[in-house]
C-alpha cells in the first residue's frame, strides 16, 4: 500500500505561524510518498510519532528539484504521509475527517516536539 501527502506553500505567515499568528497555506501537486511495502529510514519527526516502530520508505524526491529543497515542506509531508500509511493499514478511511484531523494532530504534537 501507498499513502501520499501533498507538499505545501505558504502564502502568508511563514515565520508568524511560529508564534501562534496565522497563516495562509496551500497544498501543491507535489507529494511525499509512503510505501508500506519497504522499510526506511525514519527522521526526527516521524521517529518522534511512531517511536521505535518499523518507519516505511518515504520518497520524498517529488518535493524536491535535483538535490536542492523546493521549500514545500517535505519533512511534513513525509510525517503525515506516514502516519496516513500506518492508518490505512490498520483500515481507516483516510477521507474520514476524524481520522483526518487525528493525523493532523499527531503530526503536530511529533513537529513541535521535535
Amino acid at each position: 500500500m501507498k499513502v501520499r501527502a501533498p507538499g505545501k506553500l505558504m502564502l502568508l505567515g511563514a515565520y508568524a505561524v511560529l508564534d501562534g499568528a496565522p497563516a495562509l497555506v496551500v497544498a501543491v501537486d507535489r507529494h511525499a510518498v509512503a510505501d508500506g511495502a519497504r522499510v526506511g529510514e525514519a527522521s526526527r519527526e516521524v521517529r518522534a510519532a511512531i517511536g521505535d516502530a518499523p518507519a516505511p520508505h518515504v520518497d520524498v524526491s517529488g518535493l524536491y528539484q535535483g538535490e536542492a529543497k523546493l521549500g514545500l515542506g517535505s519533512s511534513a509531508a513525509a510525517l503525515v504521509a506516514t502516519l496516513g500509511l500506518l492508518e490505512a493499514e490498520r483500515g481507516a478511511d483516510l477521507a474520514s475527517k476524524a481520522v483526518r484531523d487525528a493525523i493532523f494532530t499527531a503530526a503536530r504534537a511529533a513537529h513541535q516536539k521535535v
